[in-house]
């Protein structure tokens, strides 16, 4: 006769609870700041005691709980990239390339003694153009070979039938971070145009050309292409961005320029539909193209081939990006250590093999199991609340549920990973190293036009600290990176991480119903699916 649960042995109860320990509370009461009282301030209270204890670093131009999730993130790369820098892997394998890169990366002494060797070819190319047909054909030359043009051509879904992917056309020419930095007239603008002016001028003579008064020309160069630029708020409507045209039409904006060259060179399928961000821009463009004096062409050409490749060249040139780009415009006063920098340059370029390392270590099964549990419920949960939405009408309300039951959600990493064989890494030659990985990638996504969209793409890499929705794509999607304690913790109970990633679970789900999310249907689609 089986005795009674009551009667089980004190040695077999004491071993199930060693076996199954209750899980940790996973709130960090170290934070809470006991002198503050919750009715006065709860902010202060509650997070209070970690702000004391942690004051923003001088190499950052913000600190929180998400960037020391980064950190750690950074520590986890930079072992597995000094493991593979020394280890003798098979030449051609993922962990050849990430070690290589890594080691070149690291390699100061052979980066200075390169100087801007691995760009010199590029500037004395620019420096040799004599006329504006040269200079044409010199663009198409630089795009095919992956150097700084002001335009390009990009693979992705038709905003209007998602299931597809078209080519998207895009034309450029701005350096500042936002269309307003060239116009605002308060006085850190101002100063900050003014930096920008010393910065051009200091960057082409660190790279071997002298050029008095060239930060001035090409502020003023690139103010009008700012201008017909569309703002900040013309630009979260999606309806504006929708420009589709055949080849006809887009040679009608910009006439002088062999647009069929262009898509030819980047093996764009004929009579592939083109989407335009911004015709004003290409209309601009071929203005400039006419108009602009050849000089200032050739000088902008040369600051950006320098520019693009400033953080890669000389300590000088590196230095010299850091005070404009972070100290000018952020306020950073410190640059990152240089492990730190080339971690996230690995990242960057060769993330999916990177990723596949980090994803064996810190990300195992049963942490993208628990994941999609917390997913599942965050989903249930959302769903009573429209289901009971009363403000809703019903043919809205049966849009929004079907457009969140169609979520698709990613979790920690991709089910293909990427292939990367035809990705040359040479641990002699940054550059180079790195433009390969750039063409590889280029390539691989222009070979997807005219195909069904591929649901496997992944916006972000597996150890990013981050997450994000996709209006088109109707996914959610949370990398490896950011399913690490505290934000996500195997070992915390459910209130715990339905308190940390389950609200950005919930954050990425209100994207879909957001200004811009809400303009999207459960495809994907851009389409009015509101009903008045």
């Amino acid at each position: 006769m089986t005795p009674p649960l009551r009667f089980l042995p004190c040695s077999l109860i004491f071993g199930l609870a060693m076996a199954a320990p209750p899980p940790k509370s996973g709130i960090d009461v170290d934070a809470i700041d006991k002198t503050c009282k919750p009715c006065d301030d709860f902010w202060r209270f509650a997070n209070g005691a970690w702000l004391d204890k942690n004051p923003i670093p001088a190499s950052r131009a913000n600190w929180g709980t998400m960037s020391v999730m980064a950190e750690g993130n950074r520590e986890r790369l930079r072992v597995i990239l000094e493991a593979a820098a020394l280890a003798k892997s098979a030449p051609g394998s993922n962990e050849q390339k990430i070690g290589d890169l890594y080691g070149a990366c690291m390699d100061t002494g052979r980066r200075e003694a390169l100087g801007v060797k691995p760009v010199q070819a590029e500037l004395d190319q620019i420096g040799k153009v004599t006329t504006r047909e040269e200079l044409k054909a010199l663009m198409v030359r630089f795009l095919r070979n992956g150097d700084p043009v002001p335009f390009g051509v990009m693979g992705g879904p038709d905003l209007k039938d998602t299931s597809r992917i078209v080519a998207n056309v895009f034309v450029g020419g701005t350096s500042l971070p936002e269309r307003e930095y060239y116009f605002r007239d308060d006085e850190r603008t101002k100063k900050i145009r003014d930096e920008f002016v010393a910065h051009v001028e200091r960057t082409l003579k660190l790279g071997g050309i002298d050029a008095p008064g060239a930060g001035k020309t090409i502020l003023a160069f690139e103010t009008e292409a700012a201008r017909v630029t569309k703002t900040i708020v013309e630009r979260r409507d999606p309806y504006s961005r929708y420009n589709k045209m055949g080849l006809a039409e887009l040679n009608a904006l910009s006439p002088s320029f062999d647009w069929a060259l262009v898509l030819n060179t980047l093996q764009v399928p004929a009579g592939t539909a083109l989407i335009v961000n911004d015709p004003n821009v290409v209309r601009h463009f071929e203005k400039d193209l006419a108009g602009a004096p050849l000089e200032t062409w050739k000088l902008w050409m040369q600051w950006r081939v320098l520019k693009s490749a400033a953080s890669l060249l000389t300590d000088a040139l590196e230095r010299e990006d850091f005070e404009f780009d972070d100290r000018v415009l952020s306020g950073t006063k410190e640059m990152l250590p240089r492990w730190m920098r080339c971690t996230a340059t690995v990242d960057r370029s060769l993330g999916d093999a990177l990723g596949e390392v980090f994803v064996k270590k810190h990300f195992p099964p049963a942490a993208k199991k628990r994941m999609n549990e917390l997913v599942g419920n965050v989903r249930a949960a959302l769903r009573g609340e429209l289901e009971n939405a009363s403000w809703m009408d019903p043919e809205t309300r049966k849009n929004a549920i079907a457009k969140l039951n169609s979520f698709q959600a990613k979790i920690g990493y991709p089910d293909r990973w990427r292939d990367y064989s035809k990705v040359t890494i040479e641990r002699a030659n940054l550059v180079t190293s790195l433009r390969s990985a750039s063409l590889s990638r280029r390539a691989q996504q222009l070979a997807k036009i005219g195909r069904p969209v591929d649901r496997n793409d992944w916006g972000m890499t597996p150890p990013t600290v981050n997450a994000y929705y996709s209006p088109p794509m109707n996914e959610i999607a949370f990398p490896a990176g950011i399913l690490q304690p505290p934000m996500f913790d195997m070992e915390a109970d459910d209130a715990a991480n339905y308190g940390a990633i389950g609200a950005v679970i919930g954050h990425e789900m209100g994207h879909g119903f957001d200004d811009q999310g809400s303009k999207f249907d459960f495809s994907g689609n851009l389409k009015n699916w509101w009903t008045v």
